[in-house]
Formats: structure tokens, sequence, C-alpha cells
């Protein structure tokens, strides 16, 4: 049986279908490609991988481990001749609401325990776009005997 490590596309499929007001919901493996990708669909969400540490093994003649997979959701939103960011703020603020809502306490599979938010932040703000990160997590075991 493969080890269950998180697949991104199950989150990307999640805020397709719950968070209809994304124009564009797509995976990215870091911040950088990310914004290359972007082009001017926004709002837009890029689903990137964060960090996947693991606890101790638990047994002695086998492996067990807990996993917390981290992973990120990227949002880019309008920010033209806004200096301030404030017409940017105005609309993250409410699209931040609605990933929240699809992703806490969402399970990805029933292998995955209920997923929790892990803080926000922003990245960048450009005369363009506005980018910023909020980080969730869930966890998981893997298992070797």
């Amino acid at each position: 049986m493969p080890q269950p490590f998180l697949d991104l596309s199950l989150i990307t499929a999640r805020l397709t279908d719950q968070a209809p007001v994304l124009k564009r919901i797509a995976e990215a493996m870091d911040i950088a490609s990310a914004m290359d990708d972007l082009k001017t669909v926004v709002p837009a969400a890029y689903i990137l991988p964060l960090r996947d540490p693991a606890s101790p093994n638990a047994l002695a003649n086998a492996v067990s481990q807990s996993v917390t997979s981290t992973f990120g959701v990227l949002l880019a939103v309008k920010n033209l001749r806004d200096a301030a960011g404030e017409k940017a703020r105005a609309e993250l603020t409410p699209l931040r609401s609605d990933v929240c809502d699809a992703l806490l306490n969402w399970q990805p599979g029933a292998e995955y325990a209920p997923c929790e938010f892990g803080g926000g932040r922003l990245m960048q703000m450009t005369d363009r776009v506005l980018w910023w990160l909020d980080e969730y997590r869930t966890s998981f075991e893997i298992r070797k005997t």
C-alpha cells in the first residue's frame, strides 16, 4: 500500500467546488513559479506544498510516524494603481474567508486529520497584484512493517 502523502489535486478540487469566486486555481511547486504563471486572471489561488515534518518512529521493529503536511494557498488579487493596497485588501478579506470556509475542518481523505489554519502573511504587493499566502495543515500516519 502506498504511503498517503498529500496530493495537492485534492485541495485544488475542493477549492474549485467550494470557492467559485476564484477565477483560476492551480498547483505550483513554489511561489516564484506561481507568480510567473499568473497572467491577468484574478482572483487566483495557487496550491503549494510547504513542508512535511514527521514525528520520531514509535515502533521497535517497524516504522510508524505521524506526518504533519503543511500546504499553502497563495492568493492573488488585483491591485491597480493603489499604492496603499486598500482596494486589494477589501477584495482579499472575503476571499480568504471563502478559502478558509472551504478548507477548515475538511478531511482530504479518510487517512487525514481535519485541516487546520496555520496563519497567513503578505508575500508581495506590486502596482498590479497583491500576493497573500495562507497556510493550512493536516496530518496522517506513515507505516512500514
